[in-house]
């Protein structure tokens, strides 16, 4: 009972530490996805895919996205949960952490590109614009990005 403790603890302070760090870290801003600051002239998220687009399956194979998810993240078969939180078409998005570990996990995003589901990010933060850029994830699902 005692570990559980120092455990919550620990991530609690983690945590806090992360919240800090990206309060004062001005190198990646936070900025809402699609949205191109008056001094940039490119166009982030906000390019429509319709070119090559396919039909999206019905249902998503978990096992699947599962198995991109062990490997991006060089974790053994077996070892993550992995959930899915929303699916909107061609996206989806969900969370991963690993099997038995208290101290919690990350979201990952995924599109469906050339007939398979891709995992564009994983983490506890949100994708960089630069890995998003013109797919145009619906904003309830990714309402920000980092630039």
């Amino acid at each position: 009972m005692q570990s559980k403790i120092i455990l919550i603890v620990l991530a609690c302070i983690a945590l806090a530490l992360g919240i800090i760090y990206a309060s004062i870290n001005p190198k990646q801003p936070i900025r809402e996805a699609g949205i191109v600051p008056a001094t940039k002239t490119e166009v982030i998220a906000t390019a429509t895919p319709t070119e090559g687009m396919v039909q999206v399956p019905e249902t998503i194979d978990m096992q699947k996205i599962t198995t991109l998810l062990e490997s991006r993240l060089l974790a053994a078969a077996g070892t993550l949960d992995v959930t899915l939180s929303t699916v909107s078409g061609m996206y989806a998005n969900g969370l991963v952490s690993a099997k038995d570990d208290e101290t919690g996990g990350g979201k990952w995003w995924a599109i469906y590109r050339e007939n398979k589901w891709n995992i564009v990010h994983d983490g506890q933060d949100f994708p960089s614009c630069k890995e998003i850029e013109g797919m145009s994830f619906p904003k309830s699902m990714l309402p920000a990005c980092i630039e």
